[in-house]
């Protein structure tokens, strides 16, 4: 599936240049899929810009209001699997290694690709 290969070189490419900041990586990954939803530029901004607030915010009651904002956008996604890995990265905060497709998925999705 060139999909998970993507994922995956692209979840590689995060960890080579973040110097570990799990906060960036998460940052960089969700701009990835910023990118192909489909909303305007402008929404693709408004969104990124507030996805940044959220991830370098302490403050309980603003990250509170600003999901409530950003669920707006991540719901006009159709695309089932980024808005779950959106929504896991940015609200569940799980690594970014866990988004990565293992090396058996990937054999058995090239003998079965109807899977």
């Amino acid at each position: 599936d060139e999909r998970a290969l993507a994922i995956n070189n692209y979840v590689n490419y995060l960890k080579e240049t973040c110097n570990g900041s799990e906060k960036l990586m998460r940052l960089k990954y969700i701009s990835y899929l910023i990118r192909y939803m489909d909303i305007t530029y402008k929404e693709k901004e408004k969104l990124l810009d507030l996805v940044k607030q959220y991830i370098y915010s302490n403050i309980e009651h603003e990250k509170n209001k600003l999901s409530k904002i950003i669920d707006v956008y991540i719901n006009k996604e159709e695309d089932e699997k980024s808005k779950i890995n959106f929504q896991n990265i940015l609200y569940d905060k799980k690594r970014i290694e866990s988004l990565k497709y293992s090396e058996l998925y990937l054999c058995l999705y090239s003998i079965f690709p109807f899977m």
